[in-house]
């Protein structure tokens, strides 16, 4: 609430701090128009000590959607960046508020997930966010097993030890995860030269190969502006059926287990998204208005990097 707490007086001032609650955090609520071009603007900026819940999340979405509706403006969705709180509110968003629908089994609300037909907006995951994810789970600590092979950032050192860096454009940085919040790097390890040098020169990388992929499309399905909507949606679902698969065949094996998976953030990230996107390309069809399915417009990072020149130099580029 604006003028919440005044500073008239150093008395004034001391009293907010002893019987308010102080903010650890400012937190900011960003506006993207759904027009290619069209700068992001703040819509709310507030102060919080971050003790908030998912419910009340979606009661604050709810709040924004219906204040604006209020005034004529129509929101299409909503974006975040893996938060859990965020994330479990997203979750109860595609169940709608009645639940799971009668013809759908219970067992499938912890593992399975529904994009309700009927929704006021949409939600989507930080495309950046998810890439990156992707990228630093790709960690010498943990074992990602598909089939009869590993996933493993060594077939990617060897390609380099092999390879010259004119073919695959990779260098020692990429394989540091020192900066965790590196897009680049992201984009660079799982560029298809790079896939297709590996299943040509270094043996026993299918894994490494189909895991990179799945990254790739996961990208490209969002942030690529000349894709079509079947392209998306074949690229993110996807993405959605091989980890609901090797998530399967995990659990049925007798050596492995969820650790040797992607975490469980990631794989809801990736199911949201999908079924976000479902949700907007029916929407876009029913309204006759396919000019706006702007996916890359649809994350959260572009609001925050709007001049990113990393990110334009994707989205600019065309559908593989």
């Amino acid at each position: 609430m604006t003028d919440r707490f005044p500073a008239l007086s150093a008395a004034v001032i001391a009293s907010h701090f002893e019987n308010g609650t102080p903010a650890s955090s400012a937190y900011v609520l960003m506006a993207q128009p759904i027009r290619d071009g069209a700068p992001p603007f703040c819509l709310s900026l507030f102060g919080t000590d971050n003790r908030f819940t998912s419910q009340n999340v979606f009661k604050r979405w709810q709040y924004i959607d219906e204040g604006l509706a209020n005034v004529g403006v129509e929101v299409w969705g909503f974006s975040a960046d893996g938060d859990p709180k965020l994330l479990r509110a997203m979750k109860q968003h595609m169940f709608g508020n009645t639940g799971l629908p009668e013809n759908i089994p219970f067992s499938w609300s912890t593992s399975w997930f529904f994009g309700a037909e009927e929704q006021r907006f949409t939600v989507i995951q930080d495309t950046i966010h998810t890439a990156n994810n992707f990228r630093t789970r790709m960690n010498p600590s943990v074992l990602l097993a598909i089939g009869n092979y590993v996933v493993s950032s060594s077939h990617l050192r060897l390609l380099m030890e092999t390879r010259s860096k004119e073919e695959h454009g990779l260098s020692d940085y990429c394989l540091s995860n020192e900066d965790k919040q590196n897009f680049d790097v992201s984009l660079r390890i799982c560029q298809e030269k790079v896939t297709d040098l590996l299943q040509q020169y270094v043996v026993g990388s299918e894994g490494t190969v189909a895991y990179l992929t799945v990254m790739r499309y996961s990208i490209e399905a969002c942030l690529v502006k000349a894709a079509s909507p079947l392209e998306r949606l074949y690229k993110i679902w996807y993405c959605v059926f091989f980890l609901r698969f090797r998530k399967l065949w995990l659990e049925e094996h007798p050596k492995y287990s969820m650790r040797n998976f992607i975490t469980s953030n990631l794989f809801l990230c990736v199911e949201v998204t999908a079924h976000g996107m479902l949700v907007l390309v029916r929407k876009c069809r029913l309204q006759s208005s396919p000019e706006l399915l702007l996916m890359h417009l649809f994350s959260r990072q572009g609001c925050e990097t709007s001049s990113c020149s990393k990110c334009r130099r994707l989205t600019d580029n065309s559908s593989s």
